[in-house]
C-alpha cells in the first residue's frame, strides 16, 4: 500500500487537498484442503469460487473548501479482472464519484451526491447472464441524491 496526502491553500480561491491511495496485491493462493494443489486466484483463470481479487486498485481525491462550500472529486481504478467465463480478463475500469455541500448554520449542510458520474457500467457477456461482473461492480449506473445534515446537541 501507498497513500499519499498534500495540502495546500490559494487564499480567496479556498484551499484544498488532494489524496492518492494505491494497493497492490502482491499474492493471493488458495488451497481447500491440504491435500488439493496450490491456486493462483490473483492470476489464473481457474478460479473455482469466482472470487479473486481486484489486482490492484488506484483511490485518487481532490478535496476544495471556502467559507461555507465544500466539494469532493473521488477517482477510482480497478485493475482487470477474470472475466464470468474464466476464458480472459476484463480492462481495468474507473469510477467517478462527486460532492458538493454548503453549510449554512454551524450544526446544519445541504449537499448533493453523484455517484458513478459518468455512468459507467462494467459489462462482461462472456458467461452469458447477467452480463455484468457479479461481486465486483454495481449493474446499475449514475445514482443522485440530496442530502441534509444536522447535528442535535454538542
Amino acid at each position: 500500500d501507498l497513500a499519499s496526502r498534500v495540502k495546500w491553500s490559494l487564499g480567496r480561491l479556498g484551499d484544498f487537498a488532494w489524496n492518492i491511495d494505491y494497493t497492490k496485491t502482491i499474492k493471493h493462493r488458495y488451497k481447500q484442503v491440504a491435500s488439493d494443489p496450490e491456486l493462483d486466484l490473483l492470476h489464473s483463470l481457474e478460479n473455482p469460487n469466482a472470487d479473486n481479487d481486484f489486482p490492484d486498485k488506484l483511490i485518487t481525491t481532490v478535496n476544495w473548501s471556502l467559507r461555507k462550500w465544500a466539494s469532493q472529486v473521488t477517482v477510482t481504478r480497478y485493475g482487470s479482472i477474470v472475466n464470468q467465463a474464466q476464458t480472459g480478463y476484463l480492462t481495468p475500469t474507473s469510477l467517478a464519484n462527486l460532492s458538493v455541500s454548503y453549510r449554512f448554520v454551524e450544526a446544519g449542510s445541504v449537499s448533493l451526491i453523484v455517484n458513478n458520474v459518468f455512468d459507467t457500467i462494467k459489462k462482461d457477456g462472456s458467461a452469458g447472464w447477467p452480463f455484468y461482473p457479479v461481486g465486483y461492480y454495481l449493474p446499475y449506473g449514475r445514482e443522485e441524491w440530496l442530502e441534509f445534515t444536522y447535528h442535535f446537541g454538542g
